[in-house]
């Protein structure tokens, strides 16, 4: 697993807990967050802001990027584009280790022509063994087809005065 860290205003986190910039985020960029992403945030208002700020990062470097739950029954045209990376047999996978041991896929799925990667992110907590795990195994069945050869961890860091949502 390759780690990178990055940096955010947390003026921007306050922003987030009021459920403002969720939808200022969703208006400005319709093509990576949509109805389902956003009720998320007003479901859960602590989490998703550090998943939504990379996915951002990714989609200005000309990725595509589904943000989370993207192997869930709620999110039909997040898994028909999984599906069309992974297969059906990779699907199954991930959805597989979910069942098992209540872990996740990464947060991120990010593409872009024909190759792709996973990111997790992270802002205060850490990676489980089970998390750490399951990576290993998405690692080594998705290699020869991932972009990066490894799940990328994505490690935040608080900065202040730091802006990185201006243009």
């Amino acid at each position: 697993m390759k780690t990178e860290y990055f940096s955010y205003d947390p003026k921007l986190w306050d922003r987030w807990k009021t459920g403002k910039l969720a939808k200022e985020l969703k208006k400005k960029y319709p093509k990576l967050f949509d109805d389902k992403d956003l009720q998320l945030t007003v479901s859960q208002p602590s989490w998703h802001f550090i998943e939504w700020l990379r996915a951002i990062h990714y989609y200005r470097q000309g990725f595509n990027v589904l943000v989370e739950q993207y192997i869930y029954n709620p999110h039909p045209r997040k898994q028909q584009i999984v599906k069309k990376f992974v297969g059906e047999d990779g699907f199954r996978f991930l959805r597989r280790e979910d069942k098992r041991k209540k872990t996740q896929p990464p947060d991120l799925f990010v593409y872009k022509g024909k190759e792709f990667f996973f990111a997790e992110v992270k802002r205060t907590d850490k990676l489980s063994p089970a998390q750490k795990n399951f990576f290993k195994q998405i690692e080594k069945r998705f290699k020869k087809q991932m972009i990066k050869k490894q799940v990328v961890l994505l490690q935040a860091k608080v900065c202040e005065g730091l802006v990185v949502l201006k243009n």
